[in-house]
């Protein structure tokens, strides 16, 4: 009783001192100091914290994460400086097409071009060359990756020369004076070309570097069978990708308007009845069927070809990539059974098959063959209660013990019971009938011996008819 007053009067002390203090801060001269040298100290407390916390991740993931940002900022300013460049060059190329237009129109004698022209063209040259960069920027003409340049790119140049070069015509003739009707023509085409060539160089040199510097007896020599869209797709990309390492050689399509023309470098050798020949020719060790259009048939008889030719085989899906633009080589894929059916696979309901022929006697014609031996051995595992009704039979046609009725059991050395119709087997002799089965799937009985031809025979029909009781 006496702690808790001792911890009363404590609480009540500490109260005490807490309002004194605060009443002191209100009052005091120095309470804002007080204000700010606590929050001043929670903000130290809260920050040392946040580095602690830095340290421990940076710690954690400091290599990886230096290593991205290093990697991205090198690329970002290489995309930078690169972009600054072309932007220079487009400056002295927009600049000097229209001098090279004045030049062209006086003989190509700097000398000749008279200052009445001269003068104007300087004047109104820097308005122009900021004009064009804005459009070229709007047109993104320096938002393109290069490497890859195609036909867009080029319909962009010829837009933003187009734009400009009216531009051009219209204010320097309203604002300044009229010049030579062929500085209003050769100097856009001089334009569109200078501004074209530079990014188009890069690409060039892409493919020239990579054409003669590679080593090309060490790639996998490649066929592409079908000289449309997708082919020309397929070859585009082996040539351009620096992983692929393989090389299109030759291309194959049944079209004979073709022949003997070529398809982004690679020669159109001939049809389907050619491939044989030409694989030996080419050294071909890989074939990509491109014909995603074909229908089943067309597809089945030239793969049926191309596997005779021992060569790894590729081949599309289907025709929606053509649709989509996703014909791709990521979109290649192994040749399956399924592609030589000349048909769409059939989806068959096995269950409810199996669900019509349980505990029927079935007869299956062409047994022997592939088909016909693989449907009994289907059929064949769904019916074990006929196997032994058919053991049993074989025994009621024996000469001697025909009363006996034989039942699966447990025989040693077995995993599963077995049934045996020992018949007249009882001296071990090949002549004598006898008949034993495994009850597992497949239900398939081991039927041998018998005296005569037409011995065997009846005792085979007096097993079937017993099936059928």
């Amino acid at each position: 009783m006496n702690t808790d007053k001792n911890d009363i009067k404590k609480n009540n002390e500490s109260v005490g001192d807490a309002v004194k203090r605060f009443t002191e801060m209100l009052t005091a001269e120095s309470g804002e100091q007080f204000f700010e040298t606590n929050i001043t100290s929670h903000t130290e407390k809260l920050k040392t914290y946040k580095d602690e916390v830095g340290i421990n991740y940076n710690k954690n993931s400091k290599e990886k994460t230096d290593g991205e940002i290093s990697s991205i900022d090198y690329s970002r300013i290489k995309a930078s400086l690169f972009n600054i460049l072309l932007v220079c060059y487009d400056i002295l190329a927009v600049a000097f097409a229209y001098f090279l237009a004045l030049w062209v129109r006086f003989d190509g004698r700097i000398s000749q071009i008279p200052r009445e022209y001269l003068t104007p063209y300087l004047e109104f040259i820097p308005f122009y060359v900021v004009f064009c960069i804005i459009i070229f920027a709007g047109l993104r003409l320096y938002k393109s990756l290069w490497k890859y340049a195609s036909v867009i790119e080029a319909i962009r140049v010829a837009e933003a020369t187009f734009v400009t070069g009216v531009a051009h015509i219209i204010f320097i003739t309203l604002l300044v004076m009229r010049m030579p009707i062929s500085y209003y023509i050769f100097g856009p085409v001089i334009q569109f070309f200078l501004v074209l060539g530079v990014r188009y160089s890069y690409r060039l040199y892409l493919i020239i570097r990579r054409r003669y510097t590679r080593d090309v007896s060490s790639l996998k020599r490649v066929m592409i069978i079908g000289a449309g869209e997708a082919g020309r797709n397929i070859i585009r990309e082996i040539n351009r990708s620096d992983e692929m390492n393989e090389i299109p050689v030759c291309v194959c399509d049944g079209d004979q308007s073709k022949w003997n023309k070529q398809i982004e470098g690679v020669p159109v050798v001939g049809g389907r009845e050619s491939i044989l020949l030409n694989v030996e020719k080419y050294k071909v060790e890989k074939i990509y069927f491109a014909i995603p259009s074909a229908d089943k048939r067309t597809q089945r008889d030239i793969l049926t070809i191309c596997s005779q030719t021992h060569c790894e085989l590729k081949t599309l899906p289907g025709i929606y990539q053509i649709a989509n633009g996703e014909v791709d080589l990521k979109d290649m894929k192994d040749v399956a059974i399924e592609d030589l059916l000349g048909r769409d696979q059939v989806k068959v309901d096995m269950q409810e098959i199996f669900d019509q022929i349980s505990g029927k006697v079935v007869l299956i014609t062409g047994g022997g063959g592939s088909i016909g031996s693989e449907i009994a051995l289907q059929v064949s595992r769904h019916n074990p209660k006929k196997l032994i009704k058919y053991c049993q039979g074989i025994q009621m046609a024996s000469p001697v013990e025909a009363h006996s009725i034989p039942e699966p059991w447990d025989m040693p050395g077995y995993t599963d019971k077995v049934i045996m119709a020992a018949g007249a087997f009882t001296n071990g002799s090949s002549i004598e009938l006898s008949c034993d089965a495994p009850i597992r799937s497949p239900y398939v009985a081991f039927m041998q011996g018998g005296l005569t031809y037409e011995y065997g025979k009846l005792g085979v029909l007096k097993a079937i008819c017993n099936m059928e009781i």
